[in-house]
């Protein structure tokens, strides 16, 4: 999420992600798939159009954030 969040507010896209040929995108969904956070899950699916996640990233990261407190310290599957 750092990487996500780094990218996001620095500079509005996700050049900073492919500049670092970071997955890491690609595993946080799968991290929150594995973990059952759907709410997590569906807003990394709408990554696939950059510009709306970007736009809206603000909007959704207290709440994504939430989703990644409400593991800590729990097992993961």
């Amino acid at each position: 999420m750092w990487t996500i969040d780094y990218a996001v507010r620095n500079s509005g896209c996700f050049g900073p992600l492919e500049d670092m040929e970071s997955t890491a995108i690609e595993d946080l969904r799968a991290f929150s798939q594995r973990t059952g956070h759907q709410t997590l899950t569906a807003w990394l699916n709408t990554a696939s159009d950059e510009s709306t996640f970007c736009q809206s990233y603000l909007e959704h990261f207290d709440e994504a954030c939430g989703d990644l407190r409400d593991v800590y310290g729990k097992d993961l599957p």
